[in-house]
């Protein structure tokens, strides 16, 4: 039988909605709720029809200072914080073509040398590479395309035909935000600069250029409920503030990834720490031998969390253990470490279950490893034994 057996565990959603309502009693700041609900809100539109094909990749962050942290919003799509080169700043339905090369005039593969006799031929010969580029981006435009992406550089000469065949351009020089753009879209990142077929198209239903706090950001919304990505526009007044936002998205769309997996939570605050502390302790007094100390340290160390949790808080740690043990005893085994009211109480905090079963593994396998290691070997440098010092010459 499991050791996480001895845990109440929570699975079915009124559950959670009856713990989310007990935290109601101590409603969290403004900022901290936008950031949970836009943390929901993308995840939500990221989910593909299978949940276990969910990929955290597909929930992006861009950080832009500025406003606070409230201000924080979710796009139906991408948000690349980069503006475009043309004068074409909005587009509806659109389709988008996604190179991987430079979108400019042919070079040939070996050197040569063109022999020119008279102005009209070098007339001749500028005329004829216009003509080609002309010719190529007149073919793109034709397959419906009204959006051009490029991974690298964009010639004068194409940004001209590109503005003449009202197409937007936009410079994308990031290999990943580029694979992101393409997985969003749909299009397919074509490394010749040829006219792209039907399937090679990406789609979207709303491209336009928009400034938030000083800062020009291309915007891929798709307008729908089902978008493959999902981006997370997190202000903040400094970097580390927006930093520490970002991680805090991170942290609960991976928890999402593993509720795809296991579902099941059990009571935070300490309270698991010190339920499974209870069970070893109890299950180690059973065993013959000289197991059953090695059981009830095992057991004994798992207090460190609720104890680090209380005197991080400025708590008494020996008494708030012992008010949980009371509590847990009497049956409510869901008791934690309140600290804003500095006691004990059911707070409604859950934690993933495979987080918790994940952690203690991996902290007993580190102690395991560490306890099997019988000789510490001492690194030197090599080439043997000093040379002893020289007695210094005659009359220094």
């Amino acid at each position: 039988m499991s050791a996480f057996s001895c845990l109440p565990s929570t699975k079915h959603p009124s559950r959670i909605k009856s713990h989310c309502a007990q935290c109601r009693a101590s409603p969290p700041s403004a900022a901290s709720l936008r950031i949970w609900v836009a943390c929901v809100q993308a995840c939500v539109l990221a989910m593909p029809e299978n949940p276990a094909a969910f990929n955290v990749d597909n929930v992006r962050v861009a950080k832009i200072i500025g406003n606070a942290v409230s201000g924080t919003t979710v796009v139906k799509g991408l948000c690349l914080t980069r503006s475009v080169l043309g004068t074409i700043h909005e587009v509806r339905d659109a389709k988008i073509v996604v190179y991987g090369v430079p979108v400019d005039s042919s070079t040939t593969e070996t050197k040569g040398t063109v022999l020119l006799k008279s102005a009209e031929e070098l007339k001749a010969y500028n005329n004829s590479e216009e003509d080609a580029l002309e010719k190529t981006i007149k073919a793109i435009a034709a397959t419906g395309a009204n959006v051009l992406v490029c991974g690298q550089s964009i010639g004068e000469l194409a940004m001209h035909f590109v503005e003449k065949y009202k197409m937007m351009v936009l410079k994308v020089p990031s290999k990943f935000e580029l694979r992101r753009l393409c997985r969003t879209t749909g299009a397919n990142n074509l490394v010749r600069l040829e006219p792209p077929a039907p399937e090679d198209l990406g789609t979207c239903k709303h491209v336009y250029l928009k400034e938030i706090g000083s800062t020009w950001c291309t915007i891929f919304d798709q307008e729908a409920d089902n978008s493959k990505t999902a981006t997370i526009v997190v202000r903040g007044s400094s970097m580390n503030i927006m930093e520490d936002v970002e991680r805090a998205i991170e942290d609960g769309v991976n928890v999402v990834k593993s509720m795809t997996k296991d579902a099941r939570f059990v009571p935070g605050a300490g309270a698991a720490e010190l339920l499974l502390a209870d069970a070893l302790q109890q299950y180690g007094e059973a065993q013959p031998g000289l197991d059953q100390y090695a059981i009830q340290k095992f057991g004994l160390s798992l207090e460190v969390v609720p104890r680090t949790l209380a005197e991080n808080s400025g708590l008494d740690a020996t008494n708030i253990v012992a008010q949980m043990y009371a509590a847990h005893k009497a049956g409510s085994t869901s008791v934690g470490i309140d600290i804003v009211e500095g006691t004990t109480k059911d707070c409604g905090v859950l934690d993933l279950l495979v987080t918790k079963k994940e952690a203690l593994k991996l902290a007993t396998d580190a102690a395991v490893t560490v306890l099997r290691v019988d000789q510490i070997i001492m690194a030197k440098q090599a080439g043997g034994p000093k040379a002893p010092a020289q007695p210094a010459p005659y009359g220094d």
